[in-house]
């Protein structure tokens, strides 16, 4: 058997010295980074709660703004809701279901709600337009486009045709055939024009300088005028063009 040499003792000291700086870099390396990491949490649990439960960012009723063409909304209602969101931050406040509130006010047909930071509100509304008013007790009643009431009024506004409809479930059809058919006829043909009626879409009646002219649905339009054009020269109490290829005089 070979012996082994002997061990040199005199460099132990320092090697374990150098492991044991090592291992304590190893700590202090381990202990910076989980402080870094948990100075990273509370700031973002900082700031998550300054932004959803302080007062940071919540809304100011004084800036909320509101955008609409003058005399079409109630500007006053419109604020109201807004204002009822008062104090809540801004990102926790529901922008879609606030617009649909705004939505339910008498006179909007849409309404956008936007964040304005840090503490305001940007609203913009559309507002409804009367396309159409129909005689009712005690005035007219305007209707938008899609049929829905706009309110009563005395008088009807000039430069809005005057249908007589019936106002229910059925309204935003027979209201869009009756309109259709008024925006088709030609311009010498609407100016004489004195009355418009209609049980439905499919039978609108039109009263010309006294004539009654059963026009029917939304349909071949161009061919029914046309049609009563040749049978207007034949002096009749009722022109019926609802079947513009069969037409009938009374």
């Amino acid at each position: 058997m070979v012996p082994r040499p002997p061990v040199d003792t005199r460099f132990l000291p320092s090697l374990q010295a150098r492991l044991g700086e090592r291992a304590a870099a190893t700590r202090r390396a381990i202990l910076r980074r989980a402080g870094l990491v948990a100075l990273a949490v509370t700031v973002m649990v900082a700031l998550g709660w300054g932004a959803f439960f302080s007062s940071l960012l919540a809304l100011d009723p004084t800036r909320i703004s509101v955008e609409a063409p003058a005399g079409t909304v109630d500007l006053t209602a419109v604020q109201e809701l807004a204002a009822a969101q008062a104090g809540t931050p801004l990102p926790r406040l529901g922008t879609g279901a606030l617009a649909d509130s705004i939505e339910q006010v008498a006179g909007v047909r849409t309404a956008t709600v936007t964040r304005d930071w840090p503490r305001g509100l940007a609203i913009t509304v559309e507002p409804r337009v009367a396309a159409a008013a129909v005689p009712t007790e005690g005035g007219f009643t305007l209707v938008d486009g899609e049929g829905v009431d706009l309110g009563v009024v005395g008088t009807a506004p000039a430069g809005i045709p005057v249908l007589d409809i019936p106002l229910d479930e059925d309204t935003p059809r027979t209201l869009g055939a009756t309109l259709a058919i008024l925006a088709s006829l030609p311009d010498e043909l609407r100016a004489e024009v004195s009355g418009v009626a209609a049980r439905n879409a499919d039978q609108v009646v039109l009263t010309l300088n006294g004539a009654i002219v059963r026009w029917g649905g939304d349909s071949e339009n161009e061919l029914k005028a046309s049609v009563l054009a040749t049978l207007r020269q034949i002096p009749a109490a009722v022109y019926d063009v609802s079947t513009p290829r069969r037409p009938i005089t009374e």
